[in-house]
């Protein structure tokens, strides 16, 4: 995907969903105002079954011109009740601009979380004080 004016993959309901081997560069090309949050990848898990984001890449070259909304990459929040979500393996690459977050992890979920690379975001990582970090076997 690429040059997508608002959301690149907004995933609503990631019930043992896989979102995997995408190639996303220049989402939410159209700026945007204050309060508006674009993502290169969204996914709100759902219920008991596990999910994966894995494998996809990321980019952001250009800052947008005039833009007082936030870019986060790859977020994963919770639809509901929360679940479980594996984020593995994903490489994200900013602009080094205000208002970039790489991985954001917010809701009621537990995320298995591990080998991504992030470069070049002003937030590398956020993780919401209600999100449980599963450490690998």
């Amino acid at each position: 995907m690429y040059g997508v004016s608002q959301h690149a993959i907004f995933a609503d309901r990631c019930f043992a969903t896989t979102i995997a081997d995408n190639y996303i560069e220049e989402f939410g090309i159209h700026g945007g105002n204050a309060g508006d949050t674009w993502y290169g990848i969204a996914c709100r898990v759902q219920s008991t079954a596990a999910s994966l984001v894995s494998g996809n890449k990321i980019f952001r070259f250009v800052r947008p011109k005039m833009s007082a909304a936030a870019y986060t990459f790859l977020d994963v929040g919770a639809n509901g009740e929360g679940g479980l979500v594996s984020v593995i393996g994903n490489i994200i690459r900013g602009h080094s601009g205000a208002n970039t977050t790489g991985l954001s992890y917010t809701g009621n979920i537990s995320v298995l979380s591990g080998n991504n690379v992030v470069d070049s975001v002003l937030v590398p990582r956020y993780v919401a004080p209600d999100v449980t970090i599963v450490q690998p076997l």
